[in-house]
């Protein structure tokens, strides 16, 4: 079953809280990020509907939602496709896979690769389903094929059109295949890539909580006439040089 918990972001100062189904909640710098599309931004699952109308300025509903983890997709989240267009080819194969193509990185410094990333998905997820589609029919073609040539007598006039049905279907089911494997590789580099930047995000994170430790384990070291003073004589640096400095 699909996770469809409420993954939402805030910001705080100059640093902005967001969250994915990858690595929890991450903390990027509170910057305009650069114009994309809506359809390959987050902000599409977003929709302001105050007393039933679709207008700006009231609350909004978050629709993200992630596949389960054990599909291997963890940074997708479901395209407003899906709900916004009748008929969508995904929609069409039910709750699959390949509606989950928008990458859910949020960070300003990242928001364009991630849209790159989300478009080359839509297109390689658009792409596979067909494949797929192909994949499994020639599949059930094979399995049909190699049941009639078992059930055949043996010296059946008709063995040689059926093994030579079976030999079509199992080198279109091999060339397929192929393709299968080929469209899961491109996938899994995005994958990869946004677990990369996911995890850069998280190591900053990391080194950031690190030092505001440390300075507040130096701070909490003086008193605060101290703190005070050494306030003051940053504020003035040339009085303070004739000041005498306590000892710490």
């Amino acid at each position: 079953m699909a996770n469809s918990s409420m993954m939402k972001s805030s910001s705080k100062g100059n640093k902005k809280m967001w969250k994915c189904a990858s690595h929890g909640t991450l903390i990027s710098p509170n910057e305009k990020p650069p114009p994309v599309p809506s359809w390959l931004s987050t902000t599409s699952l977003q929709t302001r509907f105050p007393c039933g109308s679709f207008t700006s300025g009231g609350p909004s509903t978050n629709r993200r939602k992630y596949l389960s983890r054990s599909t291997g997709n963890l940074h997708g989240l479901r395209n407003d496709d899906y709900a916004g267009v009748s008929w969508s080819l995904p929609k069409m194969f039910g709750d699959e896979k390949y509606a989950y193509s928008l990458v859910d990185i949020e960070d300003p410094r990242y928001v364009k690769e991630a849209y790159e990333m989300g478009r080359k998905l839509t297109k390689l997820f658009y792409e596979q389903q067909i494949v797929d589609l192909e994949w499994r029919r020639t599949y059930k073609g094979l399995l049909a094929a190699e049941h009639r040539r078992d059930t055949l007598p043996k010296d059946s006039k008709a063995m040689k059109a059926h093994e030579k049905e079976v030999d079509d279907h199992t080198t279109h089911l091999k060339h397929l295949q192929e393709q299968r494997d080929l469209y899961e590789a491109h996938v899994q580099a995005v994958f990869t890539r946004c677990e990369q930047i996911k995890a850069d995000i998280r190591k900053e994170n990391f080194l950031d909580e690190i030092r505001e430790t440390a300075v507040n384990d130096t701070m909490s070291k003086f008193s605060r006439d101290e703190r005070d003073f050494d306030e003051w004589q940053h504020k003035n640096p040339f009085n303070a040089a004739s000041k005498t400095r306590r000892p710490f």
